[in-house]
């Protein structure tokens, strides 16, 4: 089976230092250590890579956002395109902004981490008109995929309530954790680091976007 994968996230825009772009690394990896079956990452063009990656450093944010969501635009065109010249059975979308609806022979599947701008609209509504609209066509779109990958049943049960998917088209798959990410027996090393940062003993680690 040939099954191609969206891994723009590990490279376009702020999800490759995010979750999206970790989630999208790991599953490829893991994926190809595991065989059985032929997988192709889908990404961007080199040259295209560099134009998204260096648009912040030479135009103000807002214009440099809207580079990369057209950048966004063109290589979902690419993808649609390649995939069906490439022959693939099915088809993995990773990010919220771009999920492949079945079409023809090709089944889908698309991961959904969190329906955040659907039950917060003020979240959705600071978005460009681009990136509303990508995202409103990304959720029509679920509706028509074969089956859904949610991290936790929450998701599962907010897509079911929100989107009247059915129960039986969306699995929960919890995220694996890093064999680094693991309590740390040697205390003088974690009194250490407490000192080097100015962190009190009780503290509250956030590191989540402002989503």
């Amino acid at each position: 089976m040939r099954i191609g994968i969206d891994a723009r996230p590990m490279y376009l825009g702020a999800s490759r230092y995010r979750g999206i772009g970790t989630y999208v690394a790991n599953l490829v990896g893991a994926l190809r250590r595991e065989g059985g079956h032929e997988y192709k990452p889908y990404v961007c063009h080199p040259a295209v890579l560099r134009m998204s990656q260096a648009a912040g450093r030479w135009i103000p944010r807002r214009p440099a956002h809207w580079v990369e969501q057209s950048v966004w635009l063109t290589t979902s065109a690419l993808i649609r395109y390649q995939i069906t010249r490439d022959a693939i059975d099915v088809f993995h979308s990773t990010d919220p902004l771009f999920v492949l609806s079945a079409t023809g022979r090709v089944k889908s599947v698309a991961t959904v981490h969190d329906p955040i701008p659907l039950l917060y609209r003020e979240d959705l509504a600071q978005r460009s008109l681009i990136g509303q609209s990508l995202y409103h066509q990304s959720v029509q779109a679920l509706t028509q995929v074969d089956h859904i990958i949610t991290p936790s049943r929450a998701v599962k049960e907010d897509l079911v309530r929100l989107l009247g998917i059915p129960r039986e088209n969306i699995t929960p798959i919890y995220h694996g954790v890093d064999r680094r990410f693991k309590p740390l027996r040697n205390q003088q090393a974690v009194a250490g680091a407490l000192a080097r940062y100015g962190i009190p003993h009780r503290y509250i680690l956030y590191i989540g976007g402002v989503d």
